[in-house]
This record gives C-alpha cells, structure tokens and sequence, in this order.
C-alpha cells in the first residue's frame, strides 16, 4: 500500500511539474503534445522553462482576456525545432476584451499559424511583424474595434513547404468590423498569399486597391456580405487568380456596367464558386449573375489588340498560327515524300522482278531453240 501510495504521489508531482500552472498537455491524438492554458489561472505571464515534458508546438489560450503583452510569453526563443507532422500552432480563445502589443509575438517566431477567436480587439501596426512567416491567420468570431493599415507590415503570409499542409492563407470570417471595412493598403504587405477568406463580416463594397499586390492570390472569397457592386479593375493585377466566391451577396443588376465579369472570366478562365445571383432590380431577382451578365457582355479581345485568332476564349498569336502551318506543312511533305518513298520502291521491286522474269523466258525460249536445232540436225 505505500508503495502504491508512493507511486501515485510521484505521477501526480511529475504531472503537475510538466506544464505551467493553468497549462494542461493533451497527447491523445497524436504524438506532439497540445496544450492549453487558462489565461485567468496563468497570472499573465506563461515560461516557456514549465512546459517540461515537450515543447509546446501546439498552444491554445482559452479565457483570454486583458493585454497580451511582450511579456506574457517569456523564453519561448529557446524552442529547437517544430515537427513537421503538425504545423506550430498558436490560439487564442477569448471571453471578452484582448488587447495585442507589437511585441505580443516577438518570442514566438517560430509558430506558423494564429488563430484568433470570439475576441473583442483591435488589429494595430505591425502586430504580427516578430512572426515573419506564417503559413495561416485565422480571426473569427467577435468584433475588430479598430484597423490599423500597416497590421501585416513585415509578415509573409505565405504557403511553407515544411507543414503537413501548406496554404499561405489569410482568413477573416463572421466578425464584426466597427469600422465597417478595412484601409485601402491594409492587404498590401501580403505578395505572397495563395487563399483571402473575408466572409460575413457585413462589407457593402470592395475598394479596387484592396488586391492589387497580391499578385500570387488563388482563391478569393468575398461570400455572405452586403457588396452590390463589383469594380471592373479590382483584379487588374491578381493574375494568378483562379476562384471567387461571392455567394450570398445582393448583387445590384441594374448597372450593366458589372457585366465586365462574364467576359473578365472566360478571358482569364476564373470560376466563380458558391450561387451569384442578383437582388435588384426585381425583375432581374435570382436570377443567376453569369446568366444575367452574359447577355450585357461585351466580346473580349484576348488577343490584345494583336494579330490572332480567339479560340476557346485564348489567343492563338500570329506566331504560334505561323509555327503551327510550318508544322502542318512539314508533316505534309513529310507524308508525300513517304508515299513516293513506298511508290518508288515497289515500282523497283516490280521492275526487277519483271526483268527476271523476261530472263526465265528468254533463257527457256534459248533452250527450246537448242532443242530444235539439234533434232533437225539429227
């Protein structure tokens, strides 16, 4: 028995001794332990030194509220090395007001996704500028009470090759945006995301400038807000854009001037995901946006004002037309030079079979005429 008790007295103190207080380490689903820590328990201070069973590759703050300070994380530059069976992963899970400071993640560079969620915040200046790279940002859930332009200044969001999934997303999703949009410049610093989700978050336009340095954006989804209209030059420069996703948007079909969309996406063979349809005017209600916007399109000129022909919404330029018929030519004499190839040999082949065949004649013609002239002399 005091064995036993001894034993048990052990675990416990081991078990306390491997996380900070508040923290607990969950190791059920896989081999990299997931931890998650009281906010209201930890003090406002959490040491990287108390995680001791393994370094906290996934870390979830749950109760969070009041500031996230430089100082809340202490020592967490000392992690060695993330494994690459999950991504370094870092939540935040509020119940109420959170506040972030420049240096909120100046220890913790090394975490490749930010969740943020239920949190009532603000984004401001440079907040994520300490990560550098991240593959995923997440905020959903609350409100953002303020929005500061330069909020990306110096992150790379972008897809990192060492993760068990790759993305370079930004995602946005069911918040409240008190100022109702976000600052012209405010995606800017992002030139090498891949996926923007920004749904249901109450926008009623879209600036043009929003995008037009995010030149190696894939998917865009804009689903469940207010926006009527779309401006024809807001993908001028997104050319690697290949989805766009307005469902649930009450789009405005009395301005034919929105058709650019038809025609901008059989140009640039863009397919728009989720149910486009038009809200006004009633006439036009639910009807789809492809349906309506074809038959106010204009024909695009694929090739640019080039010489060319349109084929399948493509152009084919003047010198690829010129290459193809140099080609076809080519396998035109290719084809004629072998049938006279084959013609010429077989009339060879004939040629000398006949010529022995007149030879067999003539020498059985000699034979018969030796035969003759021999009988007659006898």
């Amino acid at each position: 028995m005091t064995l036993l008790l001894t034993i048990l007295l052990f675990c416990i103190y081991n078990g306390d001794a491997a996380t900070p207080t508040g923290c607990t380490g969950d190791s059920s689903d896989s081999s990299i332990i997931h931890y998650t820590c009281d906010m209201t328990t930890i003090g406002g201070s959490i040491s990287f030194a108390g995680f001791t069973d393994s370094e906290p590759q996934r870390l979830t703050i749950y109760s969070a509220s009041g500031t996230v300070s430089a100082g809340t994380f202490s020592g967490f530059s000392a992690f060695s090395g993330v494994n690459s069976d999950y991504p370094a992963t870092l939540q935040f899970l509020c119940t109420g007001s959170l506040t972030f400071s420049t240096g909120t993640f100046s220890d913790l560079g090394y975490f490749e996704e930010v969740f943020i969620k239920d949190c009532t915040t603000s984004l401001i200046a440079s907040m994520f500028n300490s990560l550098g790279t991240a593959n995923k940002v997440s905020i959903s859930g609350g409100t953002l009470s303020t929005i500061d332009a330069g909020t990306f200044t110096s992150l790379d969001i972008t897809p990192i090759s060492t993760t068990a999934s790759p993305r370079g997303e930004l995602s946005i999703k069911n918040v409240v945006l008190t100022p109702g949009t976000f600052p012209s410049s405010f995606f800017a610093p992002l030139t090498n995301i891949k996926f923007i989700y920004l749904e249901n978050l109450g926008l009623t336009y879209v600036d043009a400038a929003w995008f037009s340095s995010n030149t190696a954006l894939v998917y865009l989804s804009l689903a469940n807000n207010q926006i009527t209209t779309l401006p024809s030059t807001m993908f001028d420069t997104t050319l690697a854009l290949l989805y766009i996703n307005l469902h649930g948007a009450p789009l405005d079909c009395t301005d034919t001037s929105t058709a650019w969309y038809y025609d901008y996406t059989v140009a640039n063979n863009i397919t728009f995901e989720g149910t486009a349809v038009c809200s006004t005017p009633a006439a036009e209600q639910y009807k789809s946006l492809a349906v309506w916007a074809q038959a106010f399109a204009t024909s695009t000129d694929a090739c640019n004002g080039e010489m060319g022909i349109v084929v399948g919404g493509s152009c084919i330029g003047l010198f690829q037309l010129i290459c193809y018929c140099v080609t076809f030519v080519c396998l035109i004499f290719g084809i004629v030079a072998l049938i006279l190839v084959i013609y010429l040999r077989r009339s060879t082949l004939r040629a000398k079979q006949g010529s022995k065949r007149n030879q067999r004649k003539e020498k059985r013609k000699g034979g018969r005429r030796e035969k003759r002239d021999s009988n007659a002399w006898t």
